[in-house]
């Protein structure tokens, strides 16, 4: 039986390897082709009691995000760092933002056979889906990034960033900094993070008759596209004095796209959602007047925490709301949130997870 098991984990993982970009990560071989002899349907369960009682260091996790780059690695490295600690292993599948290969690598994990499953979805529908299949295998599955559609299948934690609070505070400091008129340079069009924050936007906006967002551009996260957006909108001759970048890319191509454009930068209050690295490089150069600080390697900390705990018999939150910070020229220095994490932000993460408390 284990060399039956051998084969068809060595098929279903070369299959993979063709269709997805995958990175494994110290995945156990199969034990040793052994004679088995005949059981009783007593010893068979036994046998299994064993199989799901096995400890850490023998189980595999199975996460699937986007791509490799940029704020994902960040948020892949941090979740590997939290199983290096209990010598798990895992393994990373990517989708590519697309609902049909994220719900086809949630198939292949759990064709693998891997003891938990973690999901940044594209969106609710997909999530839904996610949760469906890894039900029906009896894998516990944690979502996260996106809310969850209705339906039966449930998983064990939601970690979202609250993406309509976040639009919600860029419209209000928008307004509290006097600004009227709204450009927003976004990523792509019907992902749940971006829809979720132009709601938001949109709800401060209408609700305080203060603010009117002129214009909603989608760059698909990718800086030469904001840059030849906004050239296009200063072109246009559309009035403006806020812009927000949906990441620190976006926010990167705003900004020398307007400085090729001859905007005086002291005329427009730009925002960054993201916090990231290339945004505190545009805060020490006074380019960028504010930013919502996301940590996606803090992210990346919750994700695997939450796991592993469920794992070790200690369920987690149905809902984690990762840290959103607002942070500004008078603040980033102390309070931006660092991408890159190193074993001493695990117990401000597992303090987080307790308490809903940051400490920093």
């Amino acid at each position: 039986m284990n060399f039956l098991k051998k084969v068809i984990l060595t098929i279903v993982t070369l299959s993979i390897v063709t269709s997805l970009s995958l990175t494994l990560t110290g995945c156990p071989p199969a034990p040793p082709v052994e004679e088995v002899e005949e059981t009783t349907p007593e010893e068979t369960t036994e046998e299994v009691t064993e199989e799901v009682e096995k400890p850490l260091s023998e189980m595999v996790i199975g996460y699937i995000m986007p791509y490799n780059l940029g704020w994902f690695a960040y948020l892949g490295d941090a979740f590997d760092l939290v199983c290096n600690q209990y010598g798990i292993k895992t393994i990373r599948l990517l989708s590519w933002w697309e609902a049909e290969k994220e719900i086809q690598a949630v198939q292949d994990l759990v064709a693998i056979g891997v003891d938990a499953i973690n999901v940044c979805s594209g969106g609710p529908d997909a999530a839904q889906r996610d949760c469906q299949i890894a039900n029906e295998a009896n894998i516990p599955i944690s979502i996260e990034d996106s809310a969850i559609a209705e339906g039966p299948g449930k998983p064990i934690t939601d970690i979202e960033f609250d993406w309509f609070r976040v639009g919600q505070i860029m419209a209000e400091k928008a307004i509290e900094h006097g600004g009227t008129k709204v450009v927003s340079i976004q990523g792509i069009a019907g992902v749940g993070p971006v829809e979720l924050q132009n709601q938001g936007l949109m709800d401060v906006a209408e609700s305080t008759g203060k603010l009117e967002v002129v214009k909603i551009e989608y760059c698909e996260y990718m800086e030469d596209l904001a840059y030849t957006a906004i050239k296009d909108i200063v072109q246009s001759g559309l009035e403006f004095d806020v812009v927000i970048g949906g990441c620190m890319e976006l926010t990167e191509g705003v900004i020398e796209g307007l400085k090729s454009e001859n905007v005086d930068l002291d005329d427009v209050f730009i925002m960054s959602c993201n916090g990231g690295p290339m945004d505190v490089v545009n805060f020490d150069e006074g380019e960028l007047d504010g930013a919502i600080s996301q940590s996606p390697g803090f992210h990346g900390l919750l994700c695997a925490l939450t796991v592993v705990e469920y794992i070790k018999g200690n369920p987690p939150p149905e809902l984690v709301f990762t840290p959103i910070i607002w942070v500004d020229q008078s603040n980033y220095k102390e309070k931006t949130l660092p991408w890159h994490m190193d074993t001493t932000w695990i117990p401000i993460a597992e303090e987080f997870i307790r308490t809903g408390e940051l400490h920093y």
